[in-house]
């Protein structure tokens, strides 16, 4: 009986969004106190597709890309959401010149077209992009520097 009620817990925060299996136990164990009936809940939903960390990967990039964060701090997001590293390669190429004009379009929005007039306001931007988590050959593509 009570599983009837993790389950429909888990379907509810699934018709949210995506979510990793460790996420979703995580949520769950909070209200449910059984580990063992939630991780088995989690694993029957994983096996019905109803919890696809590969659809939880693709969606987690697209969405994190459409709000200007680079790969770097993409990997640490759903490094921290129990996906292994082994399941992110596929799916996230640090070299994809998309990150280059990303980068370039982030700095842009935040900090105009031109280049930074001194060595303060350069490592502002840099520590800004960084934050964002764009790679070196990223920040120095968007702030027009030569490239090592």
């Amino acid at each position: 009986m009570m599983s009837i009620f993790i389950r429909n817990a888990a379907l509810n925060l699934l018709s949210r969004r995506e979510h990793s299996k460790k996420e979703l136990c995580l949520k769950l164990t909070k209200r449910f106190k059984d580990k063992a009936k939630v991780e088995a809940v989690v694993r029957a939903l994983a096996e019905q597709e109803w919890c696809n960390e590969d659809r939880f990967i693709r969606e987690t990039i697209h969405a994190k890309v459409q709000r200007g964060y680079g790969p770097l701090y993409i990997e640490s997001y759903l490094l921290q959401r129990g996906i292994p590293r082994s399941n992110i390669t596929p799916h996230l190429h640090e070299d994809d010149p998309m990150w280059l004009e990303l980068a370039k379009k982030v700095k842009e929005k935040r900090f105009g077209s031109g280049t930074p007039s001194s060595l303060l306001e350069k490592a502002k931007w840099v520590r800004f992009l960084k934050s964002r988590g764009f790679a070196s050959t990223h920040i120095q593509y968007a702030l027009r520097l030569p490239l090592l």
